[in-house]
């Protein structure tokens, strides 16, 4: 997770303008053959978020944009409330532990019961939670929407603002 932090926000306020509103950066000085002033700056990695190469090292945007605004790294995660890994803007970036980065997340791809925490087993759907790193039961029901909606509940109550409904 540690970066390597020669870079500072003088720097990056010397080479990129940062619109906190759009999330876009754009180049103030041309730093490659490539890079012209003005130019959108950024290309979008293999996970999904925009990264931004300084000297030589790339660096994730929501991160420089904290660095930009805040002047540091954060020490742990950025999480983007709305779940969209391009969206930059300020208003949708904010700090958030490896748990609470997780819970904001997607199914995953394996998925047969089309809800997040909700399994089939043996013919009926039981739904569990993350809490404190560990596996919380809710419960058994006889549909994923049932099971789905119980989840919910125990969700919001135990997860606060990290908590997103599980048809998001």
């Amino acid at each position: 997770m540690a970066r390597k932090s020669y870079i500072d926000r003088e720097l990056v306020r010397s080479l990129l303008d940062y619109d906190n509103e759009s999330g876009v950066f754009t180049w103030k000085t041309r730093t490659a053959r490539r890079v012209h002033v003005g130019d959108i700056a950024g290309s979008v990695t293999k996970q999904g978020y925009l990264g931004i190469k300084i000297l030589g090292e790339r660096y994730l945007a929501h991160r420089l944009a904290w660095l930009y605004e805040y002047g540091a790294f954060p020490e742990g995660f950025i999480d983007h409330a709305n779940m969209n890994r391009l969206d930059n803007r300020l208003i949708n970036l904010r700090l958030a532990t490896h748990q609470e980065n997780k819970r904001n997340g997607k199914r995953y791809r394996n998925n047969t019961s089309g809800y997040r925490g909700v399994y089939l087993k043996n013919g009926r759907y039981e739904a569990y939670l993350m809490v404190d790193k560990k596996v919380v039961y809710v419960g058994r029901y006889i549909t994923a929407e049932g099971a789905s909606f119980a989840l919910e509940e125990v969700a919001q109550k135990v997860h606060g603002d990290f908590y997103r409904r599980n048809n998001d």
